[in-house]
């Protein structure tokens, strides 16, 4: 994996709101962690990708190692995101400390992924 070289850029983190940017760079395949600090993921804004499936690691609470989300019949949680951009809403994703996003392939372009945030007790994290 390649991880991209640029950090998560926080537009906003108001009212328990974290938004922001993660990109993936040109050649790259993973985003660096986004730090939702506990908050529920609410929305991943998905641009245009190279054909690619997307995928996510976590980082469950400071401290932890980095692994792949996987769903309740552990089977490793993948979207089929085709081509064109569209968002979503990642219920795995939710209560973890940090988080990054990774696609199947390579991407032949940087690659922007809006992420939006939300929690009524931002500090706290699933253990």
């Amino acid at each position: 994996m390649t991880v991209s070289t640029v950090a998560f850029s926080t537009a906003q983190n108001t009212n328990n709101v974290l938004s922001g940017v993660a990109t993936i760079d040109s050649g790259g395949d993973e985003t660096q962690q986004i730090p939702c600090g506990g908050r529920a993921v609410v929305r991943i804004g998905v641009p245009t990708i190279t054909n690619a499936k997307i995928s996510f690691n976590v980082v469950p609470y400071p401290g932890a190692t980095a692994r792949a989300v996987h769903d309740l019949t552990n089977t490793k949680f993948e979207i089929n995101q085709g081509t064109g951009n569209a968002t979503f809403v990642v219920p795995y994703l939710s209560g973890c400390y940090s988080f990054s996003i990774v696609t199947s392939a390579s991407q032949g372009a940087a690659r922007e992924f809006q992420v939006q945030c939300v929690g009524s007790n931002p500090s706290s994290v699933a253990v």
